[in-house]
């Protein structure tokens, strides 16, 4: 099992090395654009959260973001103390383009490994949400 475990943990690094050459947004920059599309309150801390990484992380992140004028700050009506994060047509079209190349990469992914392997991936990954969802 520990061979196993070591060879998953290689292919899957070679993978993300892949797929990171072909993109010029790193997969956490893509992952926050999403989160800011879906929640129109969305502010750092609660996109720290939804990541799941620390919030100097989502700071380098943010301001990356508003460099590239993919997002912007905005005070929350309701509460002068809090900003929150909003996508510029830019980051708009961005997360879009985002969104449809994934998919467009999942299809490919699968029409690759064909209908029968497709199949039993999706299987193995119902099993694994199946063991996240279990209490620990």
């Amino acid at each position: 099992m520990v061979e196993t475990v070591k060879k998953y943990a290689k292919l899957v690094n070679k993978i993300n090395r892949l797929r990171k050459k072909q993109s010029n947004i790193n997969i956490l920059e893509k992952l926050a654009l999403y989160e800011i599309s879906v929640n129109t309150s969305m502010t750092p801390l609660l996109l720290a959260q939804e990541l799941a990484i620390t919030p100097q992380m989502v700071s380098a992140i943010i301001s990356d973001l508003e460099k590239r004028n993919l997002i912007e700050r905005k005070l929350d009506q309701h509460d002068k103390r809090k900003h929150n994060l909003i996508l510029t047509a830019e980051g708009v079209k961005e997360a879009e383009m985002s969104r449809k190349a994934y998919l467009a990469e999942i299809n490919n992914m699968l029409l690759f490994i064909g209908d029968e392997n497709s199949k039993k991936l999706v299987e193995i990954y119902e099993k694994i949400l199946q063991y996240y969802s279990e209490e620990k």
